[in-house]
C-alpha cells in the first residue's frame, strides 16, 4: 500500500476489525489499496459524493458495483482472486448515501441515476474502457449501464441479476424491511443468510470455514463475519427499494448490449430466493455470452 496515494486513511480503519479467517483476509485486502478517494457531484441541483477504492494499476479495468443496502467489502471474496492477476486495476464505491458516500437530494434514486452514478466515477477515473461486474440490484445497474453507455463496455458480468419487473416474495419484502428498520444485527444475519443460501448450504458443516454449518458462518458476530454487517440510512434504502420496484431494462436494450459485441457473463443460484433463478436465465437469453448456474450465493462459492 503506497501511503501517499491514499488520500483517506481513516476509511480503510474498517478492515483492522474484521479477525479470523475474515481478518486475514481484509488485510490481503487492505495491503493491496492502490488509492482512495470521493467523486463529488458537479451538479449543484443534485449533490451526493461516491466514496471509492482502486486496487492494482494494471491496464485492465474492472468496477464492482454494490446491490440493495450493499457495502464495497461485500466483494472482499471476488476482489482478491482478480487482484493476483497485475492485469487488472479494480475499483470498489459505495453507492450514494451509503457511507461514507453522501446524498443530500431528497428526490428519489432510480436504477438509471445509480448508473448514471457509476459513469460519472468512471468519467472521474479517467477510464476509456471498463468491465462491471455487480450482483442484485448492482446487477440491474450494470444492465441499465451497459445499455446505455455500451460504447465504454469491455465486459459485463451480472450474478443474480434481473431485468425487470421485478415484484418480490413476501418473504424477500419482509427481508427488505428487517434491513431496513431493524436494529437487531443478529436478525438482520439469519434473515439474510436464508434468502442468499440454500438450506444444504446452511445446515451442512464446512471444512473450509472450520467445519462450521453455513448458518453459523453467515451469522457470525461483525469481526469474524463474512459480510459487512452495517446498518444503512433508513431513507436510503427505501429510495433503492423503490428504484428496484420501478427497474426495468426492456429486450431491446438487453439486445442491444448483444449486437454491440460486449462480452457477457450471468450468473445465479438456482434456489436463489431474491431473484429467482429464471431472471438470470431470461437476460442470458437476449444478452448472449456465457450464463453458469450455482447452487446459491456466488458470493459464498466463489472463494
Amino acid at each position: 500500500m503506497s501511503a501517499n496515494q491514499i488520500q483517506f486513511p481513516e476509511f480503510l480503519d474498517r478492515l483492522d476489525l474484521k479477525t479470523g479467517i475474515e481478518g486475514e483476509l481484509a488485510q490481503k485486502q487492505k495491503n493491496l489499496v492502490f488509492s482512495n478517494g470521493f467523486f463529488q457531484s458537479p451538479d449543484q441541483k443534485d449533490q451526493f459524493s461516491l466514496y471509492y477504492e482502486l486496487y492494482g494499476q494494471g491496464p485492465i479495468k474492472e468496477i464492482f458495483i454494490c446491490g440493495f443496502g450493499g457495502d464495497m467489502d461485500l466483494y472482499r471474496r471476488v476482489l482478491l482472486p482478480t487482484l493476483s492477476r497485475p492485469e487488472f486495476q479494480v475499483c470498489i464505491f459505495n453507492n450514494r448515501g451509503i457511507p461514507p458516500s453522501t446524498s443530500k437530494s431528497s428526490k428519489s434514486q432510480t436504477i438509471a441515476t445509480m448508473a448514471h452514478d457509476a459513469y460519472l466515477l468512471i468519467q472521474h477515473l479517467g477510464w476509456q474502457k471498463v468491465n462491471i461486474s455487480a450482483g442484485s440490484m448492482g446487477g440491474m445497474i450494470a444492465l441499465e449501464f451497459a445499455s446505455t453507455y455500451p460504447e465504454i463496455m469491455d465486459s459485463l458480468t451480472v450474478s443474480c441479476g434481473t431485468a425487470g419487473p421485478y415484484k418480490p416474495s413476501f418473504k424477500t419484502f419482509k427481508s427488505f424491511a428487517v434491513q431496513a428498520f431493524s436494529k437487531d444485527q443478529k436478525k438482520i444475519r439469519e434473515y439474510n443468510a436464508k434468502l442468499m443460501h440454500s438450506e444444504q448450504f446452511l445446515n451442512e458443516k464446512h471444512p473450509e470455514f472450520d467445519n462450521m454449518t453455513g448458518l453459523e458462518f453467515t451469522c457470525q458476530e461483525n469481526p469474524l463475519n463474512p459480510y459487512p454487517c452495517k446498518t444503512q440510512p433508513v431513507k436510503i434504502l427505501i429510495q433503492q427499494a423503490k428504484a428496484i420496484f420501478k427497474h426495468k431494462v426492456s429486450i431491446s436494450r438487453l439486445q442491444k448490449i448483444k449486437f454491440n459485441g460486449i462480452r457477457t457473463l450471468i450468473q445465479h443460484g438456482i434456489d436463489d430466493q431474491i431473484i429467482p433463478f429464471e431472471n438470470g436465465v431470461f437476460i442470458a437469453k437476449h444478452v448472449g455470452g456465457l450464463f453458469i448456474q450455482y447452487e446459491h450465493s456466488v458470493n459464498m462459492q466463489i472463494k
